[in-house]
């Protein structure tokens, strides 16, 4: 089984977009149905995106869709757990961000 899709909140999307599209071997990209908001995808051409959204706005869930506004969130409600599997090395991902140790 595979990941094919995950949301996560961040203080700054197009850096932790970029970031997880380079452990996926893929790209990051500006997500168009929602302002401010990025998306990775990963190399291969199956689906897998882990959408980034900023911390200043709300996923809301609609009778049809769903939308993204931007307001004030309830912060005590967000959490995420992913395992995500890398192309890259320990040592490459390090390189990418010191922080990813």
């Amino acid at each position: 089984m595979s990941l094919l899709h995950l949301s996560i909140y961040a203080n700054d999307p197009e850096s932790v977009a970029t970031f997880l599209a380079q452990l996926m071997g893929g790209v990051a990209m500006p997500f168009p149905p929602f302002p401010d908001c990025w998306i990775a995808c990963a190399a291969e051409d199956d689906g897998i995106a882990i959408e980034v959204y900023p911390t200043t706005h709300v996923l809301e869930a609609g009778v049809e869709q769903v939308s993204c506004e931007i307001k004030t969130r309830d912060a005590s409600s967000t959490f995420v757990h992913v395992a995500l599997c890398a192309i890259l090395s320990s040592s490459e991902i390090v390189t990418l961000q010191p922080w990813a140790v």
